[in-house]
């Protein structure tokens, strides 16, 4: 449930208060006082809101008490971008006197003041209500000492399950077996079985256990509680629980003077250089360890020499024991096709598979009852499941918890790009800028990043390389089931005529309906962040709705629908962050979009159908990407010179002709870019001199990580000639050094 992480949003949004507090705008607008105030209460009921997250699920007042509370946190970040946008206005206005000519905007920024004060003295009162709410639900302020921090989850033994199934857990336990064996490797080495939730790392690990019983002096079996204060050690027949300071010395005992092999289980945090190390060190050498992680990254700080990563059953297997656990006879073939199905949407994990399996022994086994299962939500119907999950997503740091959920707006199966989902998480505020980083410069799209290959590393996210070579990932039905279910109060993702009237969310993925539908269904809906109409049905008329109505929206995702037209209306969204008409017929960028003064990314990818862009592109100073390749421009009116923040630029003409041709860009124009990371410059063969290549001056970007260099040559014999120039042309760019490859009329240097 989002509540469970109301706690951790609402200290972000302090720390944004009382940054805001401090900042001379504060002053212009005549509300320090009250943003403070604001800043102070919310502070004030931390501890009541991590009481009333411990206590949600058990009452319902509880739940209700915190959805109100993190509406208030959701309009205190919108009051805070207002005061951001309207410092942004300031700074890039120009300054005026308060005559005839200018009495308006002198009223205009007066009422703008008196708005932004009133709406934070209303939220002010609404938080005092919310706390005398508080006080008749008992809520108090939470001790972290009266919780049991230090209980020991599961005590996960090496004994064997009696269902295990699949020739893999056989062939992957004589895998590793022969290399425990091994005598060219260091003594003491790690090895580790790494996979995602429920797919059978501890049955892996439990059958390698088994099988070394005659190749050590001493087997053993350790299992840490999840904050590490707790030690489960199982050895022949001994057995011990305790703490894990306490544990020691016993630890020591049974691996001391002997060939050991230990087996760490469901490790993670580094307990090896914290905890184990100096034990192991005693034994003799050959003494092997062997740990199960969900996470790759964990493996590698141990300093694992050999990573094994588990597979999913395969369809045979995982039917034989879905038929199992339902106790259907195997002679039920008439069964065996929907069982399939459900295999297939189990994943192959065997944790799955057994829960589902468990849950159709209540059920007949009919075909129409067994599709009725397969057509529902696992992890609605399985808790078996969903506790599985829930202890792997409960670890994750509370940014990326955010993360993790938002993944599940996107269509079940489809292709997650991570640039687009990593973008889409920078603009709603989930990745937040390292204050203390050393190299600011592209920071927060270095751990977007981090996160998205965790969530990968953890198996949340599975790796899918397209063909066309952009990097991406799918999420598995279980983990976007699960998302989906825990989001369900913030995220709706279907036809919107679909909401009902209780629901506010604040996140919209519209994958059904048609235009009409959408027109209807977006009507009642008021608090959205988040509109991604990927692929939908949708008309400039509906357009027109949007940018009217949801002026706080953070993140509008228009890629592959079949808009033509963009009004003047997309103006009011001011507090827009990630804009893409991504492979739509849009022909003209209204010059209205200079007034998006948040706007860090914008995606122009592949309108073939766009021509011009006016010199209101060139006053976005925030704009951190900019994706024009693949379209149609045949004039840019803009330059790039208040663009300090970009980091990426896809598809920078180079100008043919001379100066009054305004069908690209001098190569001078990236001079001012120093921030860049990623550049693609596009006809690099119409180049005129090499001095001008020189003005780019590329080999003093020294974040530069990515430059991908395109030439065309399907313009006759001239443009051929020149494209015979491309050599010298790059040792005049002088870009620092990269490692390149030419191919299909590209120069690449990833």
């Amino acid at each position: 449930m989002m509540e469970m992480i109301v706690s951790e949003f609402t200290k972000q949004v302090i720390s944004s208060l009382v940054q805001l507090a401090t900042n001379e705008i504060a002053n212009v607008l005549w509300v320090k006082n009250e943003i403070s105030k604001l800043a102070g209460k919310l502070q004030s009921m931390e501890a009541i809101i991590s009481d009333a997250e411990k206590t949600v699920m058990q009452y319902e007042t509880t739940k209700v008490w915190l959805k109100k509370l993190k509406e208030i946190t959701y309009e205190a970040e919108n009051i805070i971008d207002h005061c951001r946008i309207e410092k942004e206005r300031l700074q890039t206005s120009q300054l005026q006197e308060c005559n005839p000519s200018s009495v308006f905007k002198c009223c205009r920024d007066v009422g703008i003041d008196c708005k932004i004060a009133n709406d934070i003295r209303e939220l002010n009162e609404k938080l005092d209500g919310i706390k005398l709410e508080s006080a008749m639900l008992h809520l108090k302020p939470f001790n972290p000492m009266n919780e049991n921090q230090t209980k020991l989850d599961l005590d996960v033994g090496p004994d064997l399950d009696p269902d295990i199934v699949g020739r893999e857990v056989e062939n992957d336990s004589d895998s590793l077996i022969e290399l425990l064996k091994r005598e060219d490797i260091p003594n003491r080495h790690l090895f580790a079985i790494i996979g995602t939730i429920g797919v059978g790392k501890t049955t892996l690990a439990r059958k390698v256990y088994h099988k070394a019983e005659g190749m050590f002096d001493t087997r053993v079996w350790v299992h840490f509680s999840k904050d590490l204060q707790r030690l489960a050690m199982w050895s022949g027949d001994g057995f011990s629980k305790d703490e894990t300071a306490g544990q020691q010395v016993q630890l020591r005992a049974w691996l001391q003077g002997n060939k050991f092999l230990l087996v760490i289980d469901d490790v993670r945090k580094n307990v090896w250089d914290r905890v184990l190390e100096i034990q192991a060190q005693h034994g003799k050498p050959g003494s092997r360890v062997l740990l199960t992680t969900r996470d790759e990254r964990v493996a590698t700080k141990m300093g694992a020499v050999h990573l094994h990563r588990v597979k999913g059953l395969n369809e045979d297997d995982g039917w034989w024991l879905l038929r199992t656990r339902a106790f259907l006879d195997e002679n039920t073939g008439e069964m065996q096709d929907i069982g399939r199905q459900i295999v297939r949407k189990c994943c192959g994990l065997p944790m799955a598979i057994r829960g589902i399996g468990c849950h159709l022994r209540n059920v007949e086994p009919k075909e129409d009852d067994w599709e009725r299962i397969y057509s529902s939500d696992f992890c609605g119907i399985s808790s078996r499941i969903r506790k599985a999950i829930n202890t792997s997503y409960l670890e994750l740091p509370y940014y990326m918890k955010r993360c993790f959920l938002y993944c599940s707006l996107y269509p079940e199966g489809s292709v997650i790009d991570r640039q687009r989902i990593t973008q889409q998480w920078i603009a709603e505020g989930f990745i937040m800028p390292q204050q203390k980083t050393a190299q600011p410069h592209g920071a927060v799209e270095d751990e977007a990043g981090n996160c998205y290959e965790e969530l990968v590393g953890r198996g949340l996210l599975l790796q899918e390389n397209e063909a066309c070579g952009a990097v991406g990932s799918k999420m598995p039905h279980l983990f976007r089931s699960f998302a989906l279910l825990q989001s369900q109060d913030e995220n709706f993702i279907g036809n919107p005529q679909d909401i009902g009237d209780m629901l506010k969310p604040y996140r919209l993925s519209i994958t059904a309906g048609g235009v009409e539908a959408i027109r209807n269904g977006i009507k009642r809906l008021r608090c959205l962040r988040t509109i991604i109409l990927s692929g939908s049905q949708l008309n400039d008329r509906a357009l027109g709705d949007i940018f009217q109505k949801f002026t706080h929206l953070r993140v509008l995702d228009l890629q592959d629908t079949q808009i033509e037209c963009v009004t003047g209306s997309l103006g009011r969204m001011t507090h827009l962050r990630y804009l893409s008409f991504a492979n739509t017929q849009v022909r003209e960028i209204p010059a209205a979009i200079e007034n998006l003064r948040m706007l860090q990314f914008l995606i122009l990818k592949n309108c073939t159908r766009l021509r011009v862009l006016s010199e209101s592109v060139g006053r976005l100073v925030n704009l951190r990407t900019l994706d024009i390749s693949g379209t149609g421009l045949n004039q840019v009116k803009f330059r790039f010179t208040f663009m300090r923040e970009l980091k990426c630029l896809k598809g920078f003409l180079v100008r043919a002709g001379g100066v009054e041709n305004r069908n690209g860009w001098p190569f001078q124009e990236l001079s001012s870019l120093s921030h860049l990371t990623s550049l693609q410059i596009l006809r690099l063969e119409k180049t005129i001199t090499l001095e001008d290549a020189r003005q780019s001056t590329l080999q003093s970007k020294r974040h530069l990580k990515e430059l991908e260099l395109c030439c065309s040559t399907d313009n006759g014999a001239t443009e051929i000639n020149r494209a015979r120039n491309i050599e010298d042309v790059f040792e005049a760019l002088k870009p620092r050094t990269f490692n390149y490859l030419c191919q299909a009329g590209k120069f690449l240097w990833p």
